[in-house]
């Protein structure tokens, strides 16, 4: 048994309430059972109750046993002397205060159905990586709605996070916020890390500075990134290499220590690092302003079309150095590009949202979820297999932040799903 399985008994009242008393004797009346404590102290604050004659107003604290209260040394502080009630699921103690006086105490061992408590447990001991996904058909659709604009709403929540960080270092500037954030999604994940770095390794206005000429951009970018070497062979590499030399010097850059985080596998030729990077050349040379073009694009499409773009000529033709493809690479393709607008611009849309306190960003970035397609990953695949409906990019970011921040941590009582299972018994 958990606590958190007893404070969900706590929270939705999922108990037989009929001649309820304290382990003690006393008729126990509920009138509130408080507000979930989220920091430390008590588990609910602010609840009412009413013992014997008495209205009480106070904390409860949950615990698996009575004798949890002393191996919490909660006896010794004096903060938890407003606790007006002890919710166990087994009394082994009398338990007191540290005030000296009796703590009622409420077990809800026997009043709580089997039906409850093995449900509870089917959810929580499953094996399966969505533990609801057998019984996720008798939920109602509201429900599941509801649950996935909750996830999404939290997962905005943990990227603004990323975003202020980058933010407050780059000296709050949302030029270069939004180019270490767009170098660091044009990684796809498996060049994510090193390709933020590098882009925090050249500032955006170095490379705005030669606006005018993709060889030096993709040669400060090339350079940096510990891919490109002096004894490369080919007339493109060597011009690559005489220009960061000349670049290198000019701006105290030297080569850092990228080189052995690339990874050219397991992934198509097409999303090898060295491709990544020519296209981030190529949006740099293209494009002015990032934010700005973000920030006030009418249209989603405006967004997609500014990023598909396609890399210098030697990139299509070849994957590394020296080494030429038996294909040619294609440039960034719409689902690329839709990956990089629902991950990085509609982000930095909520971001400068609540920065400014200027709504209509918040929703101009909810309403382009709702625009594109959902997402293909094997996260979304799973969700297809337990019936889970999925018709936009709000639903499968929803979705996927559902999985990985409650249904991997079995947070089922945290889920609007899983409560709905358990309250249905």
């Amino acid at each position: 048994m958990k606590e958190s399985f007893i404070k969900y008994l706590w929270q939705y009242q999922q108990f037989n309430k009929a001649n309820l008393t304290t382990e003690s004797g006393e008729k126990l009346e509920i009138f509130s059972v408080g507000i979930p404590n989220q920091y430390s102290g008590a588990d609910f604050l602010d609840a009412k109750i009413k013992i014997n004659d008495v209205e009480w107003f106070g904390n409860i604290e949950i615990h698996v046993k009575s004798s949890d209260w002393e191996k919490h040394s909660h006896q010794q502080d004096k903060t938890y002397n407003n606790v007006v009630l002890h919710v166990v699921w087994e009394h082994d103690k009398t338990i007191f205060r540290e005030n000296g006086m009796l703590l009622p105490t409420l077990a809800l061992c026997k009043r709580t159905s089997p039906l409850v408590v093995e449900q509870y447990f089917n959810l929580i001991e499953t094996a399966a990586e969505i533990p609801c996904q057998a019984q996720l058909s008798k939920v109602k659709q509201t429900i599941k709605v509801s649950m996935l604009q909750t996830a999404l709403k939290n997962r905005l929540e943990r990227k603004k996070s990323t975003i202020k960080e980058l933010f407050e270092k780059s000296e709050k500037n949302w030029e270069e916020t939004t180019y270490q954030l767009l170098a660091q999604n044009l990684g796809f994940k498996i060049n994510s890390e090193p390709m933020l770095l590098l882009a925090k390794a050249i500032p955006l206005k170095v490379l705005q500075k030669h606006r005018d000429n993709l060889l030096s951009i993709e040669a400060l970018l090339f350079g940096t990134s510990g891919l490109l070497h002096e004894t490369e062979t080919d007339t493109y590499a060597k011009n690559l290499w005489k220009e960061y030399k000349f670049l290198s010097k000019k701006y105290q850059i030297s080569i850092t220590h990228l080189a052995a985080m690339w990874k050219f596998s397991p992934t198509r030729p097409a999303n090898f690092p060295t491709i990544r990077i020519a296209q981030l050349a190529m949006l740099i040379f293209r494009e002015e302003s990032f934010f700005s073009r973000f920030l006030f694009a009418e249209t989603v499409e405006e967004v997609i079309s500014m990023l598909q773009v396609k890399q210098s000529a030697y990139w299509q033709t070849h994957y590394k150095f020296g080494q030429e493809s038996s294909e040619k690479i294609a440039g960034l393709g719409r689902e690329s590009v839709e990956n990089i607008l629902i991950n990085t611009v509609v982000p930095l849309l909520v971001s400068y949202s609540e920065y400014r306190s200027e709504e209509q960003f918040y929703k101009k970035a909810l309403e382009w979820l709702t625009l594109l397609k959902p997402e293909k990953n094997s996260i979304t695949d799973k969700w297809k297999v337990s019936q889970m409906p999925l018709r936009t990019a709000f639903e499968s970011q929803g979705a996927i932040e559902l999985y990985h921040q409650f249904c991997q941590q079995k947070k089922c009582l945290h889920c609007e799903i899983g409560i709905s299972l358990l309250q249905a018994n």
